[in-house]
């Protein structure tokens, strides 16, 4: 019988493919989109928050402050890239996430390095996998809409990856369904004051490149925020009820990738091709499966 962990990552990687295919399809303005997307959140997740009650670790509130600056500028990438390149090479690039999650848990819990390489088996399984994932990511630079993503996406996935190790640190301070509600509403509450700064704020604004009217109401919008709200807690929810259970967070993160496979199969379903260089991506997502599966020996 799989772990409820397993099953709760399963459902944040299908609602990951979700969200990116969310905006493809719609491609509704990402300032708009995510400004009434929190609102909407914020305003599911109080009644819920009301009945639990607060983590009480200085930790828990440390690290989703820091969680909430990772995702709020991986949100404004991801959901333009989305429209740009589509959702089948955005989730793709995800595999870079695993790297930078794995290892940075083993800076913060240097303890369990030493069971991760007790086993030459396990340590070449790891040393190959990375090799392999090196590999597949230069691979992919032979598609000039590849090499596009990976520029515009890159330091996104980097904050990605500390964010959901931010994460980790936030469920390791608090009860198990309080640290999860709180975070998210705690991240949903300050990102959407983060978004408003950023909208007020020329400098940011000409770094993000967002131009035009900074509120919009329109009907399209609104619904599209409510959609989107609904398939943001099926994702979110869900994956840190999963990293509240696990050793390392990159073990949901890993399984978290297996959204490119829905996303391709939303595409063979609607008779659409991908232009991208499916077999590096998917080489990509391979090696980061392995290296996760090495290290879980």
């Amino acid at each position: 019988m799989l772990e409820a962990w397993v099953i709760s990552s399963v459902v944040a990687s299908i609602g990951l493919a979700l969200m990116s295919l969310f905006n493809e399809y719609f491609r509704l303005n990402p300032i708009h989109l995510v400004f009434w997307l929190r609102i909407f959140v914020c305003a599911a997740l109080i009644p819920v928050i009301a009945q639990l009650s607060p983590p009480l670790s200085l930790a828990f509130y440390i690290a989703t402050l820091i969680s909430v600056f990772c995702f709020s500028y991986f949100d404004f990438i991801f959901y333009s890239q989305a429209i740009k390149s589509g959702a089948g090479m955005i989730t793709r690039f995800e595999g870079l996430v695993v790297g930078v999650t794995f290892f940075l848990w083993l800076i913060i819990e240097p303890s369990i390095v030493a069971s991760y390489f007790e086993n030459p088996v396990r340590g070449a399984g790891i040393l190959t996998s990375l090799a392999g994932s090196i590999y597949f990511a230069l691979r992919m630079k032979g598609c000039s809409i590849t090499v596009h993503a990976l520029k515009e996406m890159g330091p996104a996935l980097i904050l990605s990856g500390i964010g959901v190790t931010c994460g980790k640190i936030a469920m390791d301070n608090s009860d198990f369904h309080s640290g999860v509600w709180y975070y998210a509403f705690i991240q949903s509450f300050l990102s959407l004051l983060l978004y408003i700064s950023v909208l007020h704020s020329p400098p940011l604004s000409r770094y993000f490149k967002i131009s035009g009217r900074r509120y919009s109401s329109e009907r399209r919008i609104l619904l599209g925020a409510i959609g989107l709200s609904i398939i943001w807690f099926m994702n979110v929810i869900f994956k840190y009820y999963a990293i509240a259970e696990v050793e390392n967070p990159a073990y949901v993160t890993i399984i978290g990738l297996t959204s490119p496979f829905w996303v391709l199969l939303v595409y063979f379903l609607v008779g659409r091709s991908e232009s991208a260089n499916v077999k590096a991506g998917l080489g990509l997502v391979i090696c980061a499966i392995m290296l996760v599966a090495f290290a879980h020996l």
